[in-house]
């Protein structure tokens, strides 16, 4: 191989931008819900002050290509206050960059592929989830692991910090089932079950957390509260898709949910109506995000194990960023446009995901 070649043979992280004017009659989303922390720590990636003159279409540029893990890139989490990103990888590492491209440290202890991981809503704390077995605790300003949560014999598929304080940590595995961790000891606060297979996805409700999405190779969405760990709702019941990734809008009015159909759905969370179906990927769909910032964007990530995709990530805009017709109760779907496809990546799509002002994917 040439050394470009041997290069772009190596697992990447893409990173792309979004110019700011991709706006015009799309709703911006309130601040109180772009995020639950203190504005002043907000990240500074350069916002327009005037957004009278943003325009509706969508211009995307690779900004930065990260290639130095030696395997896969499962997952990868933005800090919620500063530009950094963390991504775990089939070479049993977590990486730390920043996004100029510098990787800050390499975090290791895992044995088996680190699949999942996660900021803490301050950005003090990362969890990952691996294939080992354990969800480890680091702390991001040293890369000192705090914490070991063992689970013998499953492998961790996804999870995510309450939001607020932090306290909780939410993780899917290959045991039908979802727990609930104390941060504070790592024991198990709450079991929530009711999956018939492997939990794939899970997504907690802004701002607080009250509600908790998870998705489940057995094809369906469920609802949860977390107070109580009753299923209070269960959403795709005839559908025959596994379902791969969901997320929440930074509303916490609508979830989004991908899966091997090749779809993108997006449900109203208050009566499990499905707002909106997006078709054109070629392969299953992968990951899933909303842009925190724009009202009704959302990002989805494809790929296949074998062929028949092309590997894209597809930037939506639903109901034209209406912010009236996407809580509309008239029953009909809401149009959906496909208004970026975004190729560079050679295999399949893992995992998308958007820093608190939507600059970045």
């Amino acid at each position: 191989l040439t050394e470009r070649a041997a290069y772009r043979a190596l697992p990447s992280v893409v990173t792309w931008f979004q110019p700011s004017n991709l706006l015009n009659r799309a709703t911006r989303v309130p601040a109180s819900h772009a995020q639950a922390y203190p504005t002043h720590a907000r990240p500074n990636y350069a916002l327009p002050e005037d957004e009278s003159d943003l325009d509706v279409d969508v211009e995307a540029e690779e900004l930065r290509d990260l290639r130095e893990h030696e395997s896969y890139v499962w997952c990868c989490a933005l800090h919620p206050l500063v530009p950094l990103v963390a991504t775990g990888s089939a070479d049993r590492t977590l990486r730390l960059w920043r996004l100029d491209g510098e990787c800050l440290r390499i975090l290791r202890g895992h044995r088996e592929w680190v699949y999942c991981c996660a900021f803490d809503p301050m950005g003090d704390v990362l969890c990952s989830g691996s294939f080992d077995g354990t969800l480890r605790l680091w702390s991001v300003s040293s890369g000192e692991c705090l914490r070991v949560i063992s689970r013998q014999g499953v492998g961790f598929h996804t999870v995510a910090f309450q939001p607020g304080s932090g306290g909780y940590i939410a993780a899917g595995t290959s045991e039908k089932v979802v727990r609930l961790f104390r941060v504070a000891d790592g024991e198990v606060a709450r079991t929530f079950a009711g999956h018939t297979n492997a939990v794939t996805c899970l997504a907690f409700q802004p701002p607080a957390g009250h509600l908790l999405v998870t998705g489940s190779v057995d094809c369906s969405l469920r609802v949860w509260n977390v107070e109580s760990g009753r299923c209070v709702q269960q959403l795709g019941e005839r559908s025959r898709a596994k379902v791969w990734c969901c997320a929440f809008d930074s509303m916490g009015e609508l979830v989004a949910s991908g899966g091997s159909d090749n779809l993108v759905r997006v449900w109203r969370i208050k009566d499990g109506t499905v707002l909106s179906t997006l078709t054109g990927h070629k392969g299953a769909v992968r990951s899933v995000a909303f842009n925190p910032m724009v009202r009704g964007m959302l990002a989805s990530g494809e790929g296949n194990l074998t062929w028949g995709s092309d590997n894209s990530v597809r930037l939506w805009l639903i109901g034209g960023g209406d912010d009236r017709s996407l809580v509309s109760p008239d029953g009909r779907q809401l149009e959906a446009t496909c208004k970026a496809i975004l190729l560079g990546h050679g295999k399949m799509v893992t995992a998308v995901a958007f820093p608190p002002d939507g600059s970045l994917l």
